[in-house]
């Protein structure tokens, strides 16, 4: 979602692409570790608010972080 890609470049992180990688909707958004250490994914996490936080090794991506965004999405609406 744009609000979501402007939430994480406010927080003062580079967001290299965005879109759908799945059809499958998720309960909770998912903050993937690719590449990094866990504080990466805790950054993301924070910025958003929601969202759990685990690695998913996977060097061929070239990010650092993806978020698979879930229907907790609803609940960030409501924050500045």
């Amino acid at each position: 979602s744009r609000a979501v890609t402007q939430r994480l470049r406010n927080g003062g992180l580079d967001v290299v692409y965005f879109g759908n990688d799945t059809s499958e909707t998720l309960d909770s958004t998912q903050v993937l570790v690719r590449q990094g250490d866990a504080a990466s994914g805790t950054r993301v996490q924070r910025v958003l608010g929601i969202g759990s936080v685990r690695a998913a090794p996977d060097p061929s991506r070239l990010v650092d972080v993806s978020v698979r965004l879930g229907r907790d999405l609803t609940a960030f609406a409501g924050k500045p």
